[in-house]
């Protein structure tokens, strides 16, 4: 009899949470709880959502489909074929990242965990296998059409008003990279087998510093060093840092124009073969110039 009672409360249990699975799912009022997340948890972490339409799927998150977010501070617009939002009940109780999306776009995935208290965010981000010749952002701060498929990692707590807390770092890695061309500083740019790019960059008390950013493909070498202040915010952000170029000398014998290039800027040669330059200005509007040795 026991053993039967257990059976029938369990089932009883079972029921009564399916039941109330199925009505939660068949009707909550989807648009409304987007709206709702939106207000609570995106907007307040600097980002503009929009979307065509959303959902609420069997996990219990809200589905975006066709959206476009904007980054507030640093004035950027990205269109994502679909966006998962959700609260992570772990993340709600024990961490400081309650709001975890999933997104799809540019040929690959990410997913993001956010929180904010007060004025500091906390963010966590992994994107993974991201088309940088989607990415108009990057030819837009480059000048530079970049083929190649892009990775990162980020852990950051960032503070809205005070610079100093900002802390974190970030790991970015881009795999099979080529320069399809471009300008820089009014020079055409060949296209170019950059080969597999990765480095680190630590932020400490409102600081960042490159390291280990390095690549080596077929027609050159890149090195990028240096460091600055991270701001609040980020799109103010200023610039300290040098890149390093070395190119093949068979990349040079096959671009004729590239030699031209290279004894104008001469002065700029080091010991070990680098062409060397300088990028300043802020994370919004850098820019480029020789740094003669």
């Amino acid at each position: 009899m026991r053993l039967r009672k257990i059976i029938i409360y369990t089932g009883y249990t079972a029921a009564f949470f399916v039941s109330l699975y199925l009505f939660i799912i068949l009707s909550l009022p989807d648009e409304q709880i987007a709206a709702y997340i939106n207000e609570k948890y995106i907007k307040p972490s600097g980002v503009n959502l929009s979307y065509r339409s959303a959902r609420i799927s069997y996990n219990l998150n809200i589905v975006f489909r066709e959206t476009e977010i904007e980054i507030t501070d640093m004035n950027q617009k990205l269109q994502l074929d679909r966006l998962e939002a959700g609260i992570s009940v772990a993340g709600y109780i024990f961490g400081k990242r309650p709001f975890v999306i999933k997104a799809e776009g540019f040929g690959g995935t990410l997913r993001a965990e956010a929180g904010s208290k007060k004025d500091k965010v906390f963010i966590y981000v992994d994107a993974s296998d991201i088309d940088t010749l989607k990415l108009d952002i990057l030819k837009e701060k480059t000048g530079l059409n970049i083929k190649g498929t892009f990775s990162l990692n980020a852990d950051i707590i960032y503070d809205k008003k005070e610079s100093k807390n900002n802390n974190g770092r970030i790991s970015i890695e881009f795999k099979g990279s080529e320069i399809k061309g471009g300008r820089i500083m009014g020079f055409e740019i060949p296209p170019v087998n950059t080969g597999d790019l990765k480095g680190d960059i630590e932020i400490k008390e409102g600081k960042f510093k490159i390291t280990n950013f390095k690549s080596k493909g077929k027609d050159i070498e890149l090195r990028l060093s240096g460091d600055g202040n991270f701001q609040s915010p980020p799109a103010r952000s200023n610039l300290n840092l040098s890149l390093k170029v070395k190119p093949a000398q068979a990349f040079i014998d096959r671009e004729e124009k590239l030699k031209t290039v290279l004894f104008g800027i001469g002065n700029s040669l080091d010991k070990e073969g680098f062409y060397n330059f300088s990028v300043r200005g802020t994370l919004s509007s850098p820019s480029f110039s020789i740094e003669k040795k």
